[in-house]
Order: C-alpha cells, then structure tokens, then sequence
C-alpha cells in the first residue's frame, strides 16, 4: 500500500519538478545576464549615483555681482548695471567636504537657459552682457565637484537700472566733494561755485569720458560747460541773488540707451557768509564763468 502511494505521487512530484526547475534557472540567468543589456547597466548606475546624490544635502553657494558702470572713489555700495554694461559675477561655493575650485564644475544660467559659453570646470568668475533697457535676468549657478557627491546652487535676480545724475561741489583745494551731494534744494554760503555732475552706473569709464554729452542749463537757458571737464559749470552769483534752477541732462555718442538727467535749485548767500536767505525764487541773472 505504501508502494503504491508512493507510485501515485511521483507525477505531482515530476510536474512540480517541472514548474520549479525553469524559474530556478531563469532567475540567475536574468540576474547574470543584465548587465550585458545594453544601457541598462548605465541606467542602474545613474540611477544609483542619483539615489546617492539626493541624500546629500546641497551646499550653500554665495553669488556675489556687480558692473563695469561708473562709481566714484569712496563708493561703498556695488556698481549697477545699466543699459550698455557688462555684468560682473563671481560664486563662491562652500561644499562639503572642502573641493578646490579648479575641480568644480559651473553651470550658469541666464533666465534658465545654459551659457555654455561661461560654463564649465573651474569657472567662477565670469562677465556677460547686462539687463537689457527695462528688463530683469534671473542669473542662477550650480556648482558641481568632479565626482558628483558634493554640490550647491545659487541665483540672483539683477535688474537693469538707469544711471542718476547727481551734482557735487567741485572745491578749488579739496576737489569734487563725493561725501556731501546737494540735494534739490541747496543753500550756498558762497557767490561762486564750480558744480560737477557725477553719472553713477553710467557704463562709462569716468564723468569726463569723450563719449558722454552734457547740456547745462541755468534759470532756463542754455549755457556751456567748463573747456577742461564737459561734466562741470561754475556759477557766479556776486551781482544777484535769489535761486539758480540748475538742470542737466546726458547722453552718449556711442550708447544711444544711455539717458540721465537732473535738476537742482541752489541758493546762494548775498555777501558769501552765513546761511543765505531767500524766497526760492530767481533773483538775477547767474553767470557761469564761461566766456560766451
């Protein structure tokens, strides 16, 4: 009897055998054999450099810019862009553990489109093309090491701006006066002053630069400028009195986007001592010390 259930139970145990066999067989084959699919052992590999990387927390990056527009001596905040300027930027990534920055990778962007042009390895400082006239760039960065495992991002949104016109005194012994601007209205304890106009952020090498047009006027009508420095007049007041209504505009021959101007009203003392006293209103007529 036993025999005989013995016998009965083979089959099953032959199909079975039959079911399992192919499946242990298939199971190693497939594992041995995927790595001869082609592009799926690189795809594993990408998979498992990204698991890797995401559990690696970015590091910070500081993104540092400025432009090759006009800013006087002393100037303590960054120069701006302007229409016409070149866009300064500079990323300073702090990764972990530290990489040298001739080993890091620098991919900038520009409203998220590549400049593949500014990018690449070790590349952390960089020029491009500023704002357009009215516009504002996103700039971002991302900072890379060779081997992937360390890496930090950055961006900036720069505006572009227009130049300003501002007016300094230019004193005979301590020169143009950076650290006192006069405001639009301004009392002068003198009869005479030489006034210079200071275009901040014009992309320009200087307030003199051979590019630059200056068009003074004085108490509505035009007068010139100094012969030695196109962005300065001198104002005599000894036979008047009362507020000169000083204006000034500026253009370029070379950067039609470039467009500034300005107006002040400055009162100057009668007698060139104390504060001067006045009704706001032009008493006289102002001369510039230009021989017309």
């Amino acid at each position: 009897e036993a025999r005989r259930r013995a016998r009965r139970g083979r089959p099953h145990m032959n199909r079975l055998a039959r079911f399992f066999v192919p499946i242990a067989f298939f199971l190693p084959a497939l594992g041995a054999s995927a790595q001869g699919i082609p592009g799926l052992d690189a795809s594993l590999q990408s998979a498992a450099d990204t698991s890797a990387q995401s559990s690696i927390p970015a590091s910070p990056v500081d993104l540092l810019f400025d432009a090759n527009s006009y800013v006087p001596p002393f100037y303590l905040g960054r120069a701006l862009p302007s229409p016409g300027s070149v866009l300064r930027l500079h990323a300073i990534p702090h990764l972990t553990p530290h990489v040298p920055d001739s080993d890091i990778t620098y991919t900038w962007r520009r409203d998220g489109a590549v400049v593949g042009a500014i990018s690449g390895k070790g590349k952390s400082s960089v020029s491009i093309a500023g704002p357009t006239l009215f516009a504002a760039d996103t700039i971002s960065v991302d900072a890379v090491s060779a081997d992937g495992t360390s890496y930090g991002s950055a961006s900036v949104v720069i505006p572009s701006i227009d130049p300003q016109l501002t007016l300094y005194e230019d004193h005979p012994l301590f020169g143009i006066e950076y650290y006192n601007a006069l405001l639009g209205q301004s009392s002068i304890p003198d009869l005479e002053m030489t006034f210079a106009a200071v275009p901040y952020f014009a992309a320009v090498s200087g307030p003199s630069d051979p590019s630059l047009n200056y068009a003074w006027i004085v108490n509505g009508a035009s007068v010139a400028a100094s012969a030695t420095s196109s962005n300065e007049i001198t104002i005599n007041a000894d036979n008047s009195s009362g507020v000169a209504a000083i204006a000034a505009s500026l253009t370029s021959s070379v950067n039609f986007l470039l467009d500034a101007s300005g107006a002040w009203n400055v009162l100057f003392s009668r007698g060139g001592a104390g504060q001067a006293q006045g009704s706001g209103t032009s008493g006289g007529v102002f001369h510039t010390g230009i021989n017309q």
